[in-house]
């Protein structure tokens, strides 16, 4: 990849610096200068420099086919107002039209901040003055979203600096570039809920895509990442030593494209170019969302309600207690009202477009600046000085606690109304639900579970698949090995080549192809190596005890199969609140919303079921994971010339047997509503897609129960299957038992266990 970097470097072309003194012709004759100089110039937008505007509180620099944009207030940490807004937009229209400007570079003067945020300071003194000046400030955030929203869509290539302090503001210029660099220095966080705002500047787009629920725990908590950690998080798309970067601005200056190079080109060119710069990863910064703390984020930051959130950080026990007493804490610090909107953005976030993103942002923004809380919470933090010796006194919100809020209250929603006639007019009509060069991150949880799912394979080669598809991009390893050890897969394994099988469902139905591997044993024996399954029969001391997981299996269809899996299911639901909770709280007044479109099962006898849009609906409703028929012809798929089609109804009987399954099992279990990714998202239409798939981890995640289904394609030539997932194969033998003394942690034998090969995971025969 280097010598493809070379061969493209200028030959003796000639750089310059726009701050340096030139001749005056030649800067008029100078195409990069008229560009300067353009710097009051609208092209027919409405933002630019106004009399009174801070000099030179952005520097403009040129080196080759290299435009930097250099936010300088290195006293202030860069901080973003009005006037760098208004110098930086009409600098980057006219960058688009230019064909000498192939790189856009975004960085912070000093080496403490890239952007620390927004003047909010500035802001709060206008709000005290009144309307008029609680008008001036939504404005300004009008003028700051525009900025973003044209960065995130812009046409040419964007490379974001985040070199030291990168919050609020900050995170708005460099988020939604498609090339992030995080440095040792970098230190990222979302702020707002401390001084009574929200998380904004799109943060209702990027932060719902995170993994699990970490982007509501950063959106509530604005707990911060620093250094190698904003690049595992997926925040920055590289991380690369403070140190490298002059020679990295270099080297990205004498980049060459070719005329008819498309963006994606362009990008991938400096994605590689980035990757030449790294220096390994620091070896004394582990992942800090990881391990049980993600365990325990994921289990109190998915609940819809403020109140179950609480509730769920108040049960944590064990080595994650310190840490929710902690975050408790922090909650009950931040502006109850921000907290409670915030988290109704997350929810509502993840279906916006960037577009609207932007534009709802906005309204919500404005109805801020008439709340008291922000002016209050930032001159509390920011403005009034403590007397000499004496602590910060904290912000005094209305209303005063967590506590104090009811659910009647609705305090949230009313920032959520949308204003028609007030919707903010962007720079362009571009739009999109996915960011569409996100290939230049790290893998996501979604990404690695599709690829697991779609073949067993073996730990090993997983790794090795994303560090070859990705050319071996520095932190892929250690992420992908970080995701699939999240899952627990295969407790106890012995031999990493062993193959696994990825599952992080709340509830999850066994198919009878054999014990779920996660109550198995992996052993080697010479060449021979496979799983044991751990069994004990209900009621025994083994069973009671929860030591042993595993059961003996039921015969899936029939009634003793599914009274059991809705004892199951009914005793997750009554007994384990906070572990196996269902989505909302159990009292029924909130609960998770659907996703797009749901398969309505009717009821019981019914022949014809239908596809129904859903969004915006509420309720309970179950997921199936299945692996799709290796054949394409064998998908029984939506698409957009059968979407009305599937809607107006669908045939059971024409459904593979696995489906047909998942529609009993959901009756069964007195659930009106099953979700099917081949069903319920249009296949062949992109957007349809990346949209829909990008929110599959919250679709799982919020419903009542998932169903895995074994995959008709992969039954053992010695197991013919002659129907779905329900259905035992035919010449089906009992597997050998082993009957083992149980024993109480006291010594006392309480009658047995048992032990089985597991058929669904040996690879090589155990006998």
């Amino acid at each position: 990849m280097i010598s493809r970097s070379l061969c493209r470097r200028a030959g003796a072309a000639v750089s310059w610096n726009s701050r340096a003194t030139m001749p005056l012709a030649s800067k008029i004759q100078n195409p990069a200068f008229r560009a300067q100089m353009a710097t009051t110039a609208t092209n027919g937008a409405t933002i630019k420099e106004l009399p009174g505007d801070e000099a030179e509180d952005v520097l403009f620099d040129t080196l080759y086919g290299l435009r930097t944009i250099e936010l300088n207030r290195p006293k202030k940490l860069n901080s973003l107002n009005g006037s760098m807004v208004r110098k930086i937009v009409p600098r980057m229209q006219e960058w688009t039209k230019s064909d000498m400007a192939n790189i856009i570079l975004l960085k912070g003067a000093g080496e403490k901040a890239m952007c620390a945020g927004g003047d909010v300071a500035e802001l709060a003194k206008w709000n005290s003055e009144g309307p008029e000046g609680q008008q001036r400030s939504t404005d300004y955030f009008g003028l700051e979203y525009k900025l973003d929203h044209m960065i995130a869509t812009y046409k040419k290539p964007l490379v974001a600096l985040m070199d030291g302090i990168t919050m609020g503001g900050g995170v708005g210029l460099s988020i939604h570039t498609p090339l992030r660099i995080a440095t040792e220095r970098t230190v990222f966080a979302m702020p707002e809920t401390t001084i009574g705002f929200f998380p904004d500047v799109g943060a209702s787009f990027f932060l719902p895509k995170m993994n699990g629920a970490v982007g509501t725990y950063l959106a509530l908590t604005s707990d911060r990442l620093k250094g190698a950690n904003v690049f595992y998080a997926g925040i920055a798309t590289h991380y690369i030593h403070s140190t490298s970067l002059p020679s990295l601005e270099a080297r990205l200056a004498e980049l060459r494209f070719n005329d008819y190079d498309t963006l994606e080109t362009r990008l991938s060119l400096i994605d590689s170019t980035l990757e030449e710069f790294t220096t390994g990863l620091p070896h004394d910064e582990p992942i800090q969302i990881a391990g049980a703390m993600r365990e325990a984020i994921d289990r109190c930051f998915s609940p819809n309600s403020v109140p179950e959130i609480i509730a769920a950080l108040e049960a944590e026990t064990g080595e994650t207690q310190e840490w929710a007493q902690k975050t408790l804490k922090t909650l009950h610090q931040r502006s109850p009202t921000s907290v409670y909107v915030t988290l109704r953005q997350m929810r509502l976030g993840k279906t916006w477009s960037i577009k609207e993103t932007f534009q709802r942002e906005h309204q919500i923004a404005a109805k801020f600046m008439r709340h008291p809380d922000f002016t209050e919470g930032v001159s509390a933090l920011l403005i009034r000085k403590p007397e000499p010796g004496q602590p910060r006194v904290p912000p005094k919100w209305q209303p005063a606690s967590l506590e104090d809020i009811k659910a009647s209250d609705n305090v949230a929603e009313p920032f959520f109304e949308v204003e028609g006639e007030k919707k903010l007019g962007l720079l362009s009509e571009e739009d999109y639900t996915s960011y569409p060069h996100a290939k230049f991150s790290l893998p996501t949880e979604s990404q690695v579970a599709q690829y697991v799912r779609r073949e067993l394979k073996s730990r090993k080669s997983i790794v090795k698949g994303f560090v070859q598809a990705r050319s071996g991009k520095q932190g892929i390893k250690e992420v992908v090995e970080e995701i699939l050890g999240k899952y627990r897969i295969n407790p106890g394994t012995l031999h990493e080549d062993l193959p696994i099988q990825l599952g992080s469902y709340r509830h999850s139905l066994i198919s009878p192809g054999g014990p779920s591997q996660l109550y198995s044993i992996a052993v080697r024996c010479g060449e021979c190596y496979g799983s044991l399954v751990a069994l004990a029969k209900d009621g025994s001391e083994a069973a009671v005890s929860r030591e042993v997981a595993g059961r003996f299996p039921l015969d899936p269809d029939s009634d003793e199969g599914f009274a059991m899996v809705s004892t199951w299911f009914n005793e997750c639901i009554e007994k384990h609140p906070h572990t196996c909770r269902l989505p909302g709280n159990l009292t029924g007044t909130e609960v998770a919303e659907f996703p797009t479109r749901l398969v309505d099962v009717g009821t019981d006898g019914d022949l014809r079921i239908r596809l129904i849009d859903s969004r915006g609906m509420t309720g309970q409703y179950a997921a199936l994971s299945h692996r799709w028929s290796l054949n394409p012809t064998e998908h029984f798929k939506t698409t957009r010339l059968l979407l009305d089609q599937r809607k107006a109804g669908i045939d059971i009987d024409a459904m593979p047997l696995n489906f047909q399954d998942a529609v009993k099992v959901t009756r069964k279990l007195g659930i009106q509503y099953l979700w099917i990714d081949s069903l319920c998202i249009v296949q062949d239409d992109t957007n349809d897609w990346e949209c829909e798939s990008a929110a599959m981890g919250q679709v799982y995640n919020h419903s009542s129960v998932t169903i895995r289904a074994a995959p008709e394609s992969s039954r053992t030539s010695s197991k013919q299957y002659t129907g779905g997932f329900l259905c035992r194969p035919t010449g089906a033998t009992d597997s050998p038992t082993v009957e083992i003394p149980y024993r109480k942690r006291n010594g006392e034998l309480a009658g047995s266990w048992f032990m089985q090969p597991d058929k669904g995971a040996t690879s090589s025969k155990i006998h």
